[in-house]
C-alpha cells in the first residue's frame, strides 16, 4: 500500500475509510529510527501530532487523558493530520487503563471518512501485540506492514559498492590534483539593472522634489540672513567694474549673494556641496584681489573670512538629505 497515494487521496476527496498504519519489526529494523521518520518527512504537508509518553506525561498542570484528548482534538481541526505513536508496544504497557480507555474512546469518536492518519511503529511482530493494540489495524486491509530482514544477498549488494569498489581505491594523490590544470572560465557579466516600473519611478521622482524643495528653502533662508548681514553688505552685489576696472582681469569667475539667491531660485544647486561652492568663491576672490598692504584690503580680508566661517557655521544646520537624480529637479 502506498501511504502517500493514500493521503493525497485524502486531501483532496477524503473518503478513505478509517486510514491507519503499523510499522512492525524486531528490534533495530529502523522502523521507529528510519523507515516511520522518512515517511513524515515525505508528508511533511500535514500537520502531525505525536502521542509519545514525554508529551502525554510531560505537562505536569494537566492529567494524561486531558492531553490526550487535546491532541486529538487539534488533529480533527487541522485535519488533513496524522497521529503518531512511536513504540506502541512499549507505550500500551506503560499507561494506565483510564488513558487506555480514553485513547480508544477517542479513536472510535473519530467519523470512519475523516482525513486522520493513525501511523504507529511497534519493535515486536504485530501478532506479538496486545490484543486491543492488534484490533487497531487489520492485517488483511494492508494496514500492517512488518520491516522483513534483509537476508546475505541484499546485505552483499548494499555494502559490496561501499566496501569492495569504494574502499578498494587508492587514495587520491594530492599532487597530481595540484598539478592538473582548472578549467578557466568566462567571467559572468554583470547583472542587468533592476528596471523601475512607472509608478516606482514617478514615487522617486515626487520624493526627491520634495528634498530638493525642502533644500532650497533652507538654501533662501541662510543666504537671506548672509545679505542682511550688514557685515557681508560688500558681498551682496556684483562687484562694480566702473568703480574697479581691472577686477574682471584679476578675478575669472566672479560672484555675489545676489547672483548665489539666482542661482537658488533657478534651481541650480542640486546638493549643499553646490552652494558652499559658490559661497567659498566669494571669499577666493576676495581673498585673491584684494592686497593686505593697505588697510582697505585689510578689512575686505576680514569680512572674507568672518563670511566663511558664518558660512561654515550655517553648514552644520542645513538637511541632511541629498537628491538622487540632479534631473529630479
Amino acid at each position: 500500500m502506498n501511504i502517500s497515494s493514500i493521503i493525497r487521496c485524502a486531501y483532496h476527496q477524503p473518503t478513505s475509510y478509517r486510514p491507519r498504519l503499523l510499522l512492525a519489526g524486531v528490534r533495530g529494523s529502523g522502523q521507529s529510527s528510519h523507515l516511520a521518520p522518512a515517511l513524515l518527512h515525505d508528508m511533511e504537508k500535514y500537520a502531525v501530532h505525536t502521542l509519545d509518553l514525554a508529551v502525554l506525561y510531560g505537562v505536569s498542570t494537566t492529567s494524561p487523558e486531558e492531553t490526550c484528548a487535546m491532541l486529538f482534538r487539534e488533529a480533527q481541526r487541522t485535519a488533513p493530520s496524522i497521529l503518531y505513536i512511536p513504540h506502541i508496544d512499549q507505550w500500551w504497557e506503560s499507561v494506565g487503563e483510564t488513558l487506555r480507555a480514553t485513547f480508544i474512546s477517542l479513536l472510535q469518536d473519530i467519523p470512519s471518512f475523516t482525513p486522520i492518519l493513525l501511523l504507529a511503529t511497534c519493535d515486536v511482530l504485530q501478532n506479538e501485540l496486545a490484543e486491543e493494540v492488534k484490533e487497531l489495524f487489520a492485517r488483511l486491509s494492508g494496514e500492517v506492514f512488518n520491516v522483513p530482514l534483509p537476508n546475505y544477498e541484499e546485505r552483499k549488494c548494499f555494502f559490496e559498492d561501499l566496501i569492495l569498489k569504494q574502499a578498494a581505491k587508492p587514495p587520491s594523490s594530492k599532487r597530481k590534483a595540484i598539478l592538473q590544470a582548472l578549467e578557466v572560465l568566462p567571467i559572468a557579466p554583470p547583472p542587468e539593472p533592476q528596471r523601475l516600473s512607472e509608478m516606482e519611478l514617478k514615487q522617486i521622482e515626487e520624493e526627491e522634489e520634495g528634498t530638493l524643495r525642502e533644500l532650497r528653502l533652507f538654501l533662501r533662508e541662510v543666504t537671506h540672513r548672509l545679505s542682511n548681514d550688514k557685515r557681508f553688505r560688500a558681498f551682496t552685489k556684483p562687484v562694480d567694474v566702473e568703480e574697479v576696472p581691472d577686477y574682471c582681469t584679476v578675478i575669472k569667475q566672479p560672484m555675489d549673494l545676489s547672483t548665489i539667491m539666482s542661482n537658488i531660485d533657478l534651481h541650480k544647486y542640486m546638493t549643499v556641496k553646490d552652494y558652499l561652492h559658490d559661497v567659498e568663491l566669494i571669499c577666493n576672490n576676495a581673498l585673491e584681489y584684494n592686497p593686505d598692504r593697505d588697510p582697505a584690503g585689510k578689512e575686505q580680508l576680514r569680512k572674507s573670512v568672518l563670511l566663511n566661517t558664518t558660512k561654515r557655521f550655517e553648514e552644520g544646520s542645513g538637511p541632511k538629505t541629498t537628491p538622487i537624480h540632479k534631473d529630479a529637479a
